[in-house]
């Protein structure tokens, strides 16, 4: 196979996502208009016509956030005079490279800027792949014929512990009692939104990884190397 044959294989499976759709098409196989906005916050989605599929989507959200254990429900006499912050939505519909709709997706943030350096967060600085890395591990991987994967984690800042008790207010459209005022949710786990979440991601997936035996490049604190040859 000659290596320009081999680099289009390669860029195929790089490209290709888990259900097997591509994650690029030619800008000239459908046709694309540039006005049309696909995020919203929350007064805006509750407008839309497919308003039912965005409330689908926060509930679906606020069950995985549950499930994953990111929080507990605290009444508010707990607290105490404890700075509480808002919690923040985000929508979006997510489309394939033909345009058609796949996914109505509701994400729930912190509002970061209601955080208060010292008292919510200290360290914010998250370590940053290096271009240069990524392009020496995907021309090994060319060279080697070695194989090659793409992983999206599901809800990653929500799997690293935080460090700072953080209470949160209570998501708009959701209550307790009907009364969404006398509850709050003390966080257990980083949420998008606040200052250090990416840090704290950062420090749980070394901490795994290194757990598992990968050694940490002293030249790029993002590449891991483990055995003979796995970069990851």
């Amino acid at each position: 196979m000659s290596f320009i044959a081999l680099q289009a294989q390669h860029n195929a499976c790089m490209n290709q996502l888990h259900d097997v759709t591509l994650g690029n098409a030619d800008v000239c196989a459908f046709p694309s208009v540039l006005a049309d906005n696909d995020t919203y916050f929350y007064g805006q989605a509750m407008n839309q016509p497919d308003r039912p599929n965005f409330i689908k989507a926060m509930v679906k959200e606020i069950d995985d956030l549950f499930q994953n254990d990111v929080w507990q429900l605290c009444h508010c006499t707990e607290v105490g005079d404890i700075q509480t912050i808002k919690a923040v939505w985000s929508f979006k519909r997510k489309r394939s490279p033909y345009g058609t709709v796949t996914k109505h997706k509701a994400r729930l943030c912190a509002q970061g800027d209601m955080q208060v350096e010292g008292v919510h967060f200290w360290d914010t600085y998250s370590p940053v792949v290096q271009l240069t890395t990524v392009r020496i591990l995907l021309i090994l991987s060319l060279l080697l014929g070695l194989k090659s994967r793409s992983i999206d984690f599901t809800l990653a800042f929500t799997q690293a512990s935080i460090d700072v008790l953080t209470y949160l207010d209570l998501p708009t459209g959701f209550s307790v009692d009907g009364n969404p005022k006398e509850y709050v949710l003390e966080l257990k786990k980083t949420l998008y939104g606040l200052h250090q979440a990416g840090l704290n991601w950062f420090d749980t997936l070394r901490n795994h990884l290194l757990t598992m035996g990968f050694t940490q490049s002293v030249i790029d604190p993002c590449c891991y190397i483990k055995g003979n040859l796995i970069l990851l």
